[in-house]
């Protein structure tokens, strides 16, 4: 993890970031990562735009499971 990608982020934009590393290729339903994170749903879905938005992250559907939102 390079910390220059991390700057300028806040602690709960870090934690949800840092979540989505952890599982790598694998990804992580969003869910569950918010379930991880124990942040409030409004906290939550403000992190994942912010990090969507300076393409840190980048959200995909299942190919089985249609409706559910992987990062």
């Amino acid at each position: 993890m390079c910390a220059h990608r991390l700057k300028g982020l806040t602690g709960e934009q870090q934690v949800v970031y840092r979540l989505v590393e952890q599982v790598q290729r694998e990804g992580i339903w969003a869910k569950n990562l918010r379930a991880k994170s124990a942040l409030p749903q409004a906290s939550f879905q403000k992190a994942l735009k912010v990090l969507e938005g300076k393409k840190l992250i980048k959200s995909f559907k299942s190919v089985t499971a249609k409706n559910k939102r992987y990062y």
